[in-house]
């Protein structure tokens, strides 16, 4: 079935431009995998490498979705079409779309309580969720990727072989995740304002498309 996608991948392109660094040509493969994946496709493993399996389970989700990128459709969409369809395939699987700006609950997560400035979803140090897979730090703006190992999100590693922290992320409910770092389990809930007046752009609007 053909789905007008357009409108759509320029919302999500416009939240990730918001978030920060721009992600490698090897991160941006990753993310095409590990949202095809979670999709149903076959790309293979998440390792950010274009071979035979990704490239056919990219023709057969254009196939599905009529998305081909053209001249009529800019180059690069490809990846934002995928986060676009991977956000509600999460909410299926787990009752939670993760799209959308997350914040440490400090308190439930056994660190005291927060000190001023550092309120839940009042301070500053949120992260972004695109599509769920593509994972963001407001303080560095450098992107990670996720993939989907059994209940959890996990972090896959760089394509460049740099070393990066594990983390996984498991959904609790609508509104919480809880972060595994470390042996240590932390309690991350999904902010609706924002975090207002702490200097991080606000979140973008779903239905408002790119200018």
């Amino acid at each position: 079935m053909r789905k007008p996608i357009l409108a759509a991948t320029l919302t999500v392109m416009a939240a990730a431009a918001q978030a920060g660094e721009p992600m490698s040509p090897g991160q941006e493969i990753q993310a095409i995998q590990s949202g095809l994946t979670i999709l149903g496709y076959d790309p293979g493993p998440v390792d950010g490498l274009m071979g035979a399996r990704t490239r056919a389970a990219i023709a057969a989700f254009e196939r599905d979705t009529g998305f081909v990128e053209s001249d009529a459709v800019p180059e690069g969409l490809l990846i934002n079409a995928v986060l676009d369809a991977t956000g509600p395939a999460l909410a299926e699987r787990f009752g939670l779309d993760p799209t959308g700006s997350w914040d440490l609950d400090r308190e439930a997560s056994g660190y005291g309580a927060a000190e001023p400035g550092q309120e839940t979803c009042a301070g500053g140090g949120h992260w972004y969720f695109s599509g769920g897979i593509v994972w963001r730090d407001f303080d560095s703006g450098s992107p990670l990727v996720l993939a989907l190992n059994g209940d959890r999100l996990e972090t896959v590693p760089l394509p460049s072989g740099e070393f990066i922290e594990a983390n996984a992320f498991v959904v609790v409910d609508d509104r919480t995740m809880h972060r595994l770092v470390e042996g240590e389990t932390e309690v991350w809930v999904l902010c609706d304002d924002w975090g207002a007046d702490d200097g991080t752009p606000d979140a973008p609007a779903e239905d408002t498309p790119a200018q």
